[in-house]
């Protein structure tokens, strides 16, 4: 790889946190989820911790549903356990939990609707112009102005296919980096498989235009094949990026993050099979852009914060700038920030 600049704000990690249950594909995606919401909240325990955490980063609950007989709008957490987590159709009981930080100023919702347990809805809006309202056993609040992950379209039944990989068994963990101001990203993998087979984050992206004050977005997707997620393909679909348009009126349908080195019409890395620099024997790497191309919002978005593409002759979790000293690894076709003393159980 070639020397990337120093990541440019300090992160905390905790990463190869092993799944509470694996024997079903309930207890999957309940592992999954539960991990997300105490990683967030700062109350998961196991895998291994690097950096201390500024308080800072830490979301706190503003609400939550255990989808059978409590829910709260006033700060309360009614999923205390895993089995806590039910999924069904909006209209019916099912959980949910709404949290806050202050320090970015966003509020996320992770929803569990859809009777499927493969599906669930991560939403984000700012709270300053769409604070979520509402509540009850059967609908999680809503705010005029969020956005959905891996979605362009943000209806309150809107989800996303988040389980891809539902193989039972052996060793799965979930993998958690957050910066001082709250931006996060989580994954997950199964040993054996070499790649992360799904991939949340959310970040707000730096020098774009000063006027831009919806300049954070939900970025990955879903993907048990090939390198996995995130994908350049994937993450260059606005559902891959999804957001707010500057003027906040409605979600970003048209853009997403420019994943593809191109010199004139020929792409080189990520999927193209051009592999290391001829002259310098390095893989080369480009910083993640992101473009609004909604017609009225056509608008550059700013940069990804210490995101790069890389080419696929680097493999899946490969330590950036070495083991001894890791700042970034490799997943998918991109090179994200994560501290860590080990490497990624993948």
């Amino acid at each position: 790889m070639p020397t990337l600049p120093a990541v440019s704000r300090a992160w905390h990690s905790r990463i190869n946190i092993p799944y509470e249950d694996t024997t079903s594909q309930l207890n999957l995606a309940r592992s999954y989820v539960f991990s997300l919401f105490r990683c967030l909240i700062d109350t998961q325990t196991g895998g291994t911790a690097t950096n201390s955490r500024a308080g800072t980063s830490i979301w706190t609950v503003r609400g939550s549903s255990n989808g059978t007989s409590s829910f709260s709008v006033s700060g309360v957490n009614h999923i205390a356990a895993r089995t806590n987590l039910v999924w069904a159709a909006v209209g019916a009981n099912h959980s949910w939990m709404w949290l806050e930080n202050t320090t970015l100023g966003y509020q996320i919702v992770i929803d569990c609707i859809d009777a499927t347990n493969t599906n669930i809805s991560l939403r984000a809006a700012s709270a300053a112009t769409g604070a979520y309202t509402g509540g009850s056993l059967t609908n999680a609040p809503t705010s005029a102005e969020d956005f959905v992950w891996s979605s362009t379209t943000a209806t309150a039944s809107e989800m996303a296919l988040w389980m891809s990989d539902v193989t039972t068994g052996g060793t799965q963990n979930t993998h958690f980096a957050v910066a001082a101001n709250g931006e996060f990203q989580f994954f997950a993998s199964r040993a054996g498989q070499s790649r992360v087979h799904v991939y949340m984050a959310l970040a707000k992206t730096t020098g774009g235009p000063a006027g831009d004050v919806r300049n954070v977005f939900l970025i990955g997707g879903s993907l048990a094949s090939a390198r996995g997620m995130p994908s350049a393909n994937a993450l260059a679909t606005p559902a891959g990026c999804s957001g707010r348009n500057p003027n906040g009126v409605a979600t970003m349908t048209q853009g997403g993050i420019v994943g593809h080195i191109a010199a004139g019409l020929t792409l080189y890395g990520n999927g193209s099979g051009f592999g290391a620099d001829s002259i310098t024997g390095l893989y080369n790497s480009v910083a993640l852009q992101v473009w609004g191309a909604v017609a009225g919002s056509y608008s550059y978005r700013g940069l990804l914060p210490d995101m790069y593409t890389v080419t696929p002759g680097v493999a899946v979790a490969t330590s950036i700038p070495s083991a001894a000293a890791m700042t970034r690894t490799v997943l998918g076709d991109i090179i994200v920030p994560l501290p860590s003393t080990v490497a990624l159980v993948v």
